[in-house]
């Protein structure tokens, strides 16, 4: 895939929109982070495809995803998960379990369509894995060797459900799940 430079313009491939420079071979504005993958290929060989879409999906059963680096927009609601440290040694962050520290993150509400989005653009399960974490809560979790980390842990999907379950997830006060806005763009 060829990425070119783009005026700047909002990427169409993101769950949330941001600031997009580039450009796919079909013409769409993409941002940095889809750039680098649409010219990389997700770990598993396969162009990560962000597909849109249908009204029935976006209307699916709600879910909730737990963000701590690209994903976060602002819009969530306030949340730190203690029990793990955020790693940014790699290309993208990844979550390394550390009883003695909290990641700062947010909680979004989502459609279990655009929770499959998600899954395509973290390049679950290849790059990233998704586990419920406390309360409910997705967590995605990379694989610090393919990511380029200075850490290394086993990239097992019962590893990474142990770890988790002994994280807590802790809400701003304010927390109301029926007032969140689900997160659709």
């Amino acid at each position: 895939m060829n990425v070119t430079t783009s005026d700047e313009t909002l990427c169409e491939l993101c769950w949330n929109d941001h600031t997009a420079t580039f450009r796919d071979d079909e013409g769409r504005p993409v941002c940095g982070t889809h750039a680098n993958v649409l010219e990389d290929g997700s770990w598993d060989g396969e162009p990560h495809e962000i597909v849109p879409l249908t009204p029935e999906e976006d209307q699916e059963e709600i879910e909730y995803v737990f963000v701590y680096g690209t994903l976060r927009n602002g819009s969530g609601y306030d949340a730190e998960l203690k029990g793990f440290t955020k790693d940014d040694t790699g290309q993208f962050p990844t979550l390394i379990p550390s009883p003695d520290h909290t990641v700062c993150g947010e909680v979004h509400k989502v459609t279990t369509g655009r929770l499959r989005n998600l899954d395509r653009y973290e390049g679950t399960p290849h790059l990233y894995k998704r586990v419920e974490g406390p309360l409910g809560v997705w967590v995605y979790i990379g694989d610090p060797e393919k990511l380029g980390s200075k850490y290394t842990l086993p990239f097992e999907r019962e590893f990474l459900q142990e770890q988790i379950d002994d994280a807590t997830l802790t809400l701003e006060a304010d927390f109301d799940p029926r007032k969140m806005p689900i997160e659709r763009a």
